[in-house]
């Protein structure tokens, strides 16, 4: 029995939608298999969903218009002011830097599902989450897991069985604080999220969060380009992409993961 199952299971937000509450981990079982325990943890049987041959899926993916500088730690609201102040040009930098390249990431996994038997295709947009009813899991005290906003309209108005939702929800430059005083130098981060729902009774099949970031490799501050912190954000966003589909094909990290390279290399 999942005790906290009822208080959890909010359906995560669309980037336009803002952020959602945490959401319960549910792992699609490596190499596509139904499997009751993995790493000690029990999860959810998602394997189902790759015994369904010939099923609709729609992928959607969802980032923000422009990455961004990201303060983080412990820090007021005046100050903030003032480190956003004292990072212009740098803030500057990184709204200019390319997103567009995540959308690639649509074929890789379109691949993925066409080779196991699956009919594909990409979504443009989905409703906001604001929009939606609520819905109410009809068994609490069993082992499936269902979205919290009532998704099954979908199923109709956009002929698939399936949503695979992959969002960025943080992209750019993050840079520890404490108070005004900068903890390191700052490095490129990608925070991504994704669910698959089956959208014939609103199950949740798979909810998983994948953390990157690179470092730098050698001086960092050098307005106005910013090189070294440019190139890592490029890593960072290929190294995103790359688990985000190895994870779908059975060949990567579960979810939560995360991981940091040295930007050494230009891409």
């Amino acid at each position: 029995m999942r005790l906290a199952k009822l208080s959890l299971f909010v359906f995560f937000g669309l980037y336009l939608s803002g952020c959602a509450a945490s959401q319960p981990l549910v792992s699609l079982p490596e190499f596509f298999q139904p499997r009751e325990f993995h790493q000690g943890k029990e999860f959810f049987h998602s394997g189902e969903f790759f015994q369904s041959p010939d099923a609709r899926v729609g992928v959607v993916t969802r980032k923000p218009e422009a990455p961004a500088f990201i303060p983080e730690g412990n820090y007021s609201l005046l100050d903030r002011v003032v480190i956003a102040a004292s990072n212009v040009s740098l803030n500057e930098h990184v709204k200019t830097l390319d997103l567009s390249g995540f959308k690639d990431v649509e074929q890789g996994i379109s691949e993925v599902l066409r080779r196991k038997g699956f009919s594909v295709r990409l979504i443009s947009e989905v409703p906001s989450q604001d929009n939606l009813q609520n819905f109410s899991d009809p068994n609490p005290d069993d082992e499936a897991y269902f979205a919290a906003k009532d998704m099954r309209f979908l199923h109709r108005d956009l002929d698939v069985d399936f949503l695979l939702i992959l969002e960025i929800r943080r992209a750019g430059f993050a840079r520890p604080y404490s108070g005004l005083l900068p903890q390191e130098p700052p490095r490129a981060v990608f925070d991504l999220h994704g669910e698959l729902v089956d959208l014939r009774n609103n199950r949740l099949l798979w909810n998983a969060s994948i953390s990157k970031y690179a470092s730098p490799d050698g001086e960092w501050d050098e307005p106005p380009a910013f090189p070294a912190l440019t190139n890592s954000f490029f890593i960072a966003l290929e190294e995103a992409k790359k688990q985000i589909i190895e994870t779908l094909s059975g060949d990567g990290a579960e979810s939560g993961s995360e991981s940091s390279k040295s930007a050494g290399a230009a891409l």
